[in-house]
Formats: C-alpha cells, sequence, structure tokens
C-alpha cells in the first residue's frame, strides 16, 4: 500500500527457504529498501479481506496482525509494540480518525466458536487498551474505512443473508 505522502510503498515479502514473511518499505524515488518488521514468519502479508497492515493517516505508524496479535511499529523501523494476544485469526487492522483527530485501530478477528468461519469486528486506542467487540454473531468481514478514515464499512453474512454495516468513529 502507499504511503499518505505516496513517496513509499509498504510491502511484503516471503523469504525462501525460511518462509519468514517480512515488512519493507520501499522508497519510490530513492530506491531504497528498508526492513519495518522481521516477523519470523509470523506476519500475515495479505488476509482474507486485503492487506494486513496500514499506515497511519501522518504516515508515522504501520498497524499490522500476525498470526497471533496486532503490532503497532513507527514507520522509521525499531521494535514493534504488540497491542493484542490470542490464538490467532486477526485480519485486516486499519488506523480510524474521529473528528477531534483520535486515532483509533480497528481489526477483524476470527471467532469460530461463534459460525464456521466467523470473524468479529474490534476497535481499540493505539495503545491496546479500550478493546472491545462492535459486532454480533456472525461472518463480519469486508472490512474498509473512508478515505477520511471517520467512516467504517463492513459485510455481515449470517443465515444465508449478507448486510453491509457502515459506522462512523464519533
Amino acid at each position: 500500500i502507499f504511503s499518505p505522502d505516496g513517496t513509499q510503498i509498504l510491502v511484503t515479502v516471503l523469504s525462501v527457504p525460511t518462509y519468514s514473511t517480512d515488512l519493507y518499505i520501499i522508497d519510490l524515488f530513492g530506491g531504497s529498501l528498508m526492513l519495518t518488521a522481521d516477523a519470523l514468519g509470523a506476519l500475515d502479508g495479505i488476509a482474507d479481506d486485503g492487506p494486513a497492515f496500514d499506515y497511519s493517516p501522518d504516515g508515522a505508524m504501520i498497524v499490522y496482525v500476525s498470526e497471533s496479535s496486532v503490532n503497532l511499529i513507527a514507520s522509521t523501523g525499531g521494535a514493534p509494540t504488540v497491542l493484542t494476544e490470542g490464538s490467532g485469526g486477526y485480519q485486516s487492522p486499519r488506523f480510524l480518525k474521529s473528528s477531534a483527530g483520535e486515532l483509533r485501530i480497528i481489526y477483524t478477528l476470527e471467532a469460530p466458536d461463534e459460525e464456521p468461519d466467523g470473524f468479529d469486528v474490534f476497535i481499540m486506542n493505539l495503545d491496546g487498551s479500550d478493546n472491545h467487540e462492535i459486532t454480533d454473531v456472525g461472518h463480519n468481514s469486508d472490512l474498509a474505512v473512508s478515505p477520511d478514515r471517520s467512516k467504517v464499512v463492513y459485510t455481515k453474512r449470517s443465515g444465508g443473508y449478507t448486510q453491509i454495516y457502515i459506522f462512523g468513529i464519533d
């Protein structure tokens, strides 16, 4: 995905023969490549709902999912901060922005105990606090955020029907 200013792209690269997936930033004009997160095989580069990473609106931070956590890292590199830990199934982390300018993170998490292939949508603060589910039973996926990052859209499949939900962060 492109950085907010369009000068860099964020990509995952699968290293063979170890099959570890690493997160890189490529400078489009200088051609430099920077290893941002060495996930030692745990990074989920592309999930069913699209990229498993996102830039913050100002380009300073990157949120990404691994097999068992949601993580936050500076776009300049360094050690990631683990925001959640669990048994896995994290997908589609995205930054949201309130009208007051506060950033939050939204993501989906597999919920196989609710329904086969079930997913729930969660939202949390940048430090991982106030992490809570905002959906109910069903397959809640196809998560997308509006360009201004104030609204979220997702689909819910349950009982043979698919519905589209849209909500604002405020």
